[in-house]
């Protein structure tokens, strides 16, 4: 692959400030590679803990790591007071900008947007842009009335970080359109990137397997929060009716449950290596979403872009940024109105092994994958990040 890099072109530090561990490395690599691939950039300086390096790396592609400079960086002990956070992401994001103009920020706790801003005052010329994680819910509802903690908050640092050189990042056109919905400060320079797949990830999942049983995945973390005590419930009622399905995790128990809700499902017993994970999706005939609409108003959900990267169809509760999705490519799978209407559809399972209608989903799945792969996100990225032509 020819990089397209000439020796004039500029450097840009690509920071992890929060995660130490290998959450978000899919997203992460999929912006990194995307940046690569537009060729503006002859050199990125990628700071992030080891661990998140062991896991980014590997999901980029051979011809992709050649500009690529991994620098360790260490992050703040957990409980760790605002004050030291901000010091150390200071001196995290302060070194990845040593030799650079630009700076992309992968994720970001309230200390960040602080730290953002003063770079803009000792560094006048640095263009930044930040990627929102699902944090925005903390910039609604109840805040504290303690001017010590809410005058550095997470809504407060965004209201910092309204500024001319910095930009915010979120992964869908729903959560700008909560931001706007809510007030939310800096939501009228937002910019929206559609949540990406790592391309070396979409090449390692399979179609459609097809059985029967059919097998019904939850995919990623298992927690109430995130439906899985729904899911356990529809495995109670397809076994109670004895309807044609096998229950699987293809994540891990982050939470625990009792072990009779869990005896429908095939649960692993220890946490999933991202290999081993992708090996578990590619093994799902469809991906099963049973979330809350209103916890997926700030949040893209990543579940959902495993399921469209292994092309696997879903069966989900409607939640704005996969309605979205349908209005775009079309059905994507069965999106139901409620846990009741997603009980109904699996007592028909005919409606699920109809291989026509599969294969139209699977259709419409690749296509959205392809619109998600990192090539073509390189232009919205530096647009975010106001680099010129």
């Amino acid at each position: 692959m020819s990089d397209g890099h000439t020796s004039a072109a500029p450097a840009i530090g690509i920071v992890e400030p929060t995660f130490r561990d290998g959450q978000h490395a899919p997203v992460n690599a999929a912006l990194i590679e995307a940046l690569i691939r537009s060729g503006k950039f002859g050199h990125l300086h990628f700071c992030a803990t080891l661990l998140q390096q062991q896991s980014v790396l590997p999901a980029l592609p051979d011809g992709c790591r050649g500009t690529l400079d991994a620098v360790p960086i260490q992050l703040p002990r957990p409980g760790s007071g605002r004050l030291r956070v901000a010091c150390r992401q200071l001196r995290n994001l302060w070194a990845a900008t040593r030799d650079t103009g630009y700076l992309l920020v992968l994720s970001s706790g309230p200390e960040t947007f602080f730290v953002c801003r003063l770079l803009c005052l000792l560094r006048p010329r640095l263009r930044i842009a930040i990627v929102l994680h699902g944090n925005l819910e903390s910039a609604v509802g109840w805040r504290s009335r303690d001017p010590r903690h809410r005058l550095f908050d997470y809504r407060a640092g965004l209201g910092m970080a309204v500024h001319r050189h910095i930009r915010l990042i979120v992964l869908e056109p729903a959560i700008r359109r909560a931001m706007e919905r809510h007030d939310i400060p800096g939501w009228q320079r937002a910019c929206v990137i559609p949540h990406p797949v790592a391309e070396a990830e979409c090449s390692l999942q399979t179609g459609a397997q097809h059985t029967s049983p059919l097998t019904i995945g939850y995919i990623g973390h298992a927690k109430r929060a995130k439906g899985f005590a729904e899911f356990l419930s529809l495995a109670h009622a397809a076994k109670l009716h004895a309807w044609p399905y096998r229950f699987v995790l293809a994540g891990y128990l982050a939470e625990a449950f009792p072990p009779a809700d869990l005896a429908v499902v095939e649960c692993p017993g220890a946490a999933l290596s991202r290999a081993t994970f992708l090996q578990a999706v590619a093994a799902l005939d469809y991906a099963c979403l049973p979330f809350n609409p209103a916890l997926y108003e700030f949040t893209a959900s990543g579940s959902l872009l495993d399921a469209v990267c292994g092309l696997k169809p879903v069966i989900a509760i409607a939640f704005p940024a996969l309605l979205d999705l349908v209005a775009e490519f079309g059905p994507l799978g069965f999106v139901c109105a409620d846990l009741q209407a997603m009980r109904a559809l699996l007592a028909e399972p005919a409606r699920l092994m109809d291989a026509a209608t599969y294969a139209g989903f699977q259709a419409n799945l690749r296509r959205l994958r392809e619109s998600r792969l990192p090539a073509t996100l390189a232009q919205p990225l530096l647009e975010a990040l106001q680099v010129g032509p």
